[in-house]
């Protein structure tokens, strides 16, 4: 019973690593350039501010699409079932759009990868109960 258990996942995985593999190395850089281009021009309403911001970023976001996005995909579509899979689709992609927000909109330098842990103070003298006193403040 474990044998054709583990010949059926190993199936479903190859099935689904081929076309992943093609999508997030081919079709992926269309779809960062097209979203990293948009938030630009659309914020600045300016097309050469969308034409640097791919040219600064593209490569940061196409790598991280690659690490996203496969084990992503894999998860999802080997063993998410059916009827969850649009669902889980939907909130990867929210989450997806949101790191592209943050990477358009926050200076990045070539060759540093942007975190959104870059943003979080790491400071031993800050606490929560400082910013709540910030805030209400």
């Amino acid at each position: 019973m474990v044998p054709k258990m583990t010949s059926v996942v190993e199936s479903r995985i190859l099935q689904v690593l081929i076309p992943t593999f093609f999508s997030q190395t081919v079709l992926a850089g269309f779809a960062v350039t097209a979203n990293l281009f948009l938030f630009e021009a659309l914020k600045t309403k300016d097309i050469t501010a969308g034409v640097n911001n791919v040219k600064a970023k593209f490569e940061i976001a196409y790598f991280a699409s690659i690490k996203f996005w496969l084990p992503y995909a894999l998860v999802i579509y080997s063993a998410i079932p059916i009827h969850w899979r649009v669902l889980s689709v939907n909130l990867g992609q929210i989450g997806w759009h949101v790191y592209l927000s943050f990477l358009s909109n926050n200076p990045t330098e070539k060759g540093k990868e942007i975190s959104v842990l870059n943003i979080i103070p790491h400071s031993s003298s800050f606490s929560i109960k400082d910013e709540l006193i910030f805030e209400l403040a």
